[in-house]
């Protein structure tokens, strides 16, 4: 299993530097990665076999700077030849959903050459 935290980190910090994300929001995120997406990364490696390299956050305010959604994109490769890639296409998005989904957002998935883009807007 990967360090998945600095990959999560990374991501953060790129974005805050694309401006995707305010200062004032990166504290808030770093605890969210720490309690709740860094788990969720780390079951979809050990149940689906998919192994994040990427990760992005975009913030979209409003006109007072306060947060209105989050879009966490998470961009992940298959790992092992077993996992998602032996299970059906609906079993293993019904697997991801469960993983990612706290109940009060959005999970989309689309593919790429090189695995998956996942997406959790909240």
């Amino acid at each position: 299993m990967k360090d998945y935290k600095k990959v999560m980190l990374m991501g953060l910090k790129e974005s805050y530097k694309l401006g995707k994300i305010y200062e004032e929001e990166v504290d808030c995120i770093k605890e969210a990665i720490q309690d709740t997406y860094l788990e969720m990364v780390e079951e979809l490696d050990s149940r689906l076999g998919l192994e994040l390299y990427d990760y992005k956050v975009e913030i979209k305010y409003n006109q007072d700077r306060i947060p209105q959604s989050y879009k966490h994109t998470l961009l992940v490769k298959f790992n092992e030849m077993e996992g998602a890639v032996k299970m059906s296409f609906r079993g293993a998005m019904t697997q991801i959903k469960e993983i990612l989904s706290t109940g009060d957002d959005e999970v989309l998935v689309g593919s790429c050459n090189l695995g998956l883009i996942i997406t959790i807007r909240a």
